[in-house]
């Protein structure tokens, strides 16, 4: 697996919100680390060194890409309970298996079993990974588990002291609460109990830290020309660990799969792309950008400032996907 670059702010985050029983959602756009971040967090090693009793939390991790034809609510909490019968720590272990012998995974039930595992002081921590694949599969017609699993589950996390929610996901909370609005049109969003841990581009700092960790110090400026500070592009760097100061054979080597990225990044930027294409390419927008609208593009990594402050694409990658893509002149 790639490994995670940095990150440790939202890793401690995502943590945090572990060791207080709390739910998060990790969001970001494509490839800025969502399901690496996940993954650190089901690791035994890793959790060790960040929760102060981890043989007390049981992790279950699932792909939302992966689900059954013939999921249903049931047997999602199947699928749950015999992970758990065969992975959890041993107090969680023997718990679950006394609960399923049972085979009513309704949701009073269920509200029984984590309620106590929460007074007993265990905790079972579900992750969701690609959750926007997730509710696609849950909502598709004629979604009869999708109300009962996401109340479940919404009422699980927030109230029974038993079960943690971290869901990965490239909508943002309150676009997953419009999604699923429908289910429940007169209750409490499904997600709201769910705390933001928000992925963008590294922060300068952040980038050069990887890169000079990473390469010596001549290639690693090669690489900020070429990757700036977009976590996808500098993992494409590090994995490829270029030998030569060389630009263009560094830009060459990088520029398909940063290419296949920006087609699919850029269709998530919604209103915002635009506003990137006019603020580069010097084309009028019937209105001026909505306040925040330049802040978040480079936050996101798309832009950056230059010693003039002049906006500028974010990386020379970018730039030349800009010019190939979109007919921009940059130079």
């Amino acid at each position: 697996m790639t490994p995670l670059l940095g990150r440790e702010a939202e890793l401690r985050a995502a943590f945090s919100r572990l060791a207080s029983g709390q739910s998060a959602a990790i969001v970001g756009e494509p490839d800025t680390g969502k399901s690496l971040l996940l993954a650190q967090l089901a690791r035994a090693e890793v959790s060790a060194e960040w929760l102060p009793h981890p043989e007390r939390l049981a992790v279950f991790i699932l792909d939302g890409r992966r689900l059954p034809a013939n999921f249903t609510a049931a047997t999602f909490w199947q699928s749950v309970f015999t992970t758990l019968r065969a992975e959890a720590p041993p107090a969680i272990r023997v718990e679950a298996t006394q609960f399923a012998k049972t085979g009513d995974y309704g949701a009073f039930a269920l509200e029984r079993f984590f309620r106590q595992m929460g007074r007993s002081g265990l905790r079972v921590a579900l992750l969701v990974d690609h959750f926007g694949h997730f509710l696609s599969h849950l909502l598709t017609p004629p979604a009869t588990s999708a109300g009962e699993l996401l109340g479940t589950l919404r009422s699980l996390s927030s109230r029974s002291g038993g079960l943690s929610l971290i869901v990965a996901a490239r909508r943002r909370v309150s676009e997953l609460n419009q999604q699923t609005a429908q289910l429940n049109p007169r209750g409490s969003p499904y997600f709201n109990t769910l705390q933001e841990i928000r992925l963008g581009a590294f922060e300068r700092g952040e980038a050069r830290k990887i890169l000079e960790a990473s390469f010596d110090s001549s290639i690693a400026q090669t690489v900020w020309t070429v990757t700036g500070r977009h976590p996808f592009l500098i993992s494409l760097a590090v994995q490829a660990r270029p030998s030569s100061v060389e630009l263009s054979t560094l830009l060459t080597s990088l520029a398909p799969r940063a290419d296949e990225h920006f087609k699919i990044a850029f269709g998530f930027l919604g209103g915002l792309a635009p506003t990137l294409l006019s603020l580069l390419g010097g084309k009028r927008l019937p209105r001026p950008p909505a306040p925040g609208d330049v802040e978040d593009l480079i936050w996101r990594g798309w832009l950056d400032r230059d010693s003039d402050g002049i906006l500028r694409p974010a990386s020379l990658l970018l730039a030349r996907w800009l010019e190939t893509s979109h007919a921009l002149n940059l130079h």
